[in-house]
């Protein structure tokens, strides 16, 4: 009994990863895989890390200096030796290196910024390229019904024209809709493997089978509550920030920068040893540049960066207009077509017909042929619709 059990406790070890494995794929697996996969997550924290350490590198102190100095003369009645030994520092008095520090904090922020737009912008293609795999699955189910049912039906033709009940030409013109559809039907299935392998890329993952929804839920209600925290609105004011504390630096810049030293000189000459302290004190003289073309330039930069961000408001705030008008689009052409397709079975209809002799073989294509169409463009405006909704969601951060 203990042998049973412990047999059956290692068949569920080795089961349970495969059967997690088995689990169709979701957007939001998709889209967790992609963002937590080693390649972009190695780039992510290094672009993080240098956005960091630039912060960190910027307006530090000036390194104290150390510095020594020999001097030995001959006179007529010995040798006179000097020596100096002085560490001085420069201190910056106008708080420049303040302000520096804290345009650089800014400069950080907007780079952050960036990254967090550019990790949306991943999750967006991640999606995109998720639906693109379900929809050509999809795709491949309705050719494959329709290989299918031509199929089916080239047989019970060959069968009748075989009894004599049907004619040669038509069991000719079967043959070739059924190669034709063969012939879709291949080029159908390399596509969902192309899909597949262009979505297991991104995730770094394989990709075994797929759930979800083409057709997006329905658009929710117009708001700009998201625009204040859009990542490149961020990035701007950060930027702008960042650039008006340097304004600010650079008009301090006539402000001198003092060094003070302090040291130790030993003086030896002939009948007189002498020592003591050493203190240096230096004033810069800001006359080769003030910092006033400096300043204008950043603060020309700053107001130049305020227009943008107004602009670039804007520009957010039409663009999220047009894509929930084109998710609405979208969605409403996908359920007009629908209603069509649900109002009768065209090829049924086209079948019966045939079979009564109402309609020739060439009309019973065209059925099968139109039934196709009217389904493609349903999967076409789900697809639109599917996308404006990923691009709100990059807008917004949903």
């Amino acid at each position: 009994m203990r042998v049973t059990l412990l047999l059956l406790t290692l068949l569920l070890i080795l089961v349970a990863p495969l059967a997690r494995t088995a689990e169709p794929l979701t957007e939001t697996r998709a889209v967790a895989l992609a963002l937590e996969s080693a390649a972009f997550s190695e780039w992510l924290a290094s672009a993080t890390t240098a956005a960091n350490e630039q912060r960190r590198a910027t307006a530090r102190w000036h390194n104290p200096e150390l510095s020594f100095a020999r001097e030995s003369l001959d006179l007529p009645g010995g040798e006179s030796e000097e020596n100096q030994w002085m560490v001085s520092q420069r201190f910056n008095l106008a708080g420049t290196r303040g302000l520096e520090r804290r345009a650089a904090g800014h400069a950080r922020d907007a780079e952050l910024a960036r990254l967090d737009l550019l990790r949306r912008e991943r999750a967006a293609e991640v999606r995109e390229q998720f639906y693109v795999a379900l929809r050509a699955r999809q795709r491949l189910a309705l050719l494959e019904q329709r290989h299918n049912d031509i199929r089916a039906l080239r047989d019970a033709i060959t069968a009748r024209a075989r009894a004599g009940d049907a004619s040669r030409f038509d069991q000719l013109r079967m043959e070739q809709a059924l190669a034709l559809s063969g012939g879709d039907l291949a080029r159908q299935r390399s596509a969902v493997a192309a899909a597949d392998l262009n979505l297991s890329a991104m995730m770094e993952a394989p990709v075994d089978s797929i759930t979800g929804d083409l057709l997006p839920p329905p658009p929710p209600a117009e708001s700009v509550q998201w625009l204040e925290a859009h990542p490149l609105i961020q990035a701007l004011a950060a930027e702008r920030h960042s650039a008006e504390s340097v304004a600010r630096a650079n008009g301090r810049r006539w402000w001198p920068d003092m060094t003070v030293g302090v040291g130790r000189k030993d003086v030896s000459e002939p009948g007189l040893e002498a020592d003591g302290n050493v203190v240096s004190l230096g004033i810069e003289l800001p006359l080769g540049d003030s910092g006033a073309a400096s300043a204008g330039t950043s603060r020309s930069r700053a107001n130049q960066l305020a227009a943008e961000q107004r602009m670039t408001e804007a520009r957010l705030r039409a663009q999220a207009q047009a894509e929930l008008a084109a998710w609405r689009a979208g969605q409403q052409a996908h359920d007009h077509l629908a209603g069509v397709l649900g109002q009768g079975e065209i090829v049924r209809i086209a079948q019966v017909a045939y079979e009564a002799g109402e309609v020739g073989i060439t009309a019973l294509l065209d059925a099968y042929d139109s039934w196709l169409e009217v389904n493609d463009a349903r999967l076409a405006h789900a697809m639109a619709a599917r996308q404006a909704r990923i691009q709100w969601q990059l807008l917004t951060g949903d």
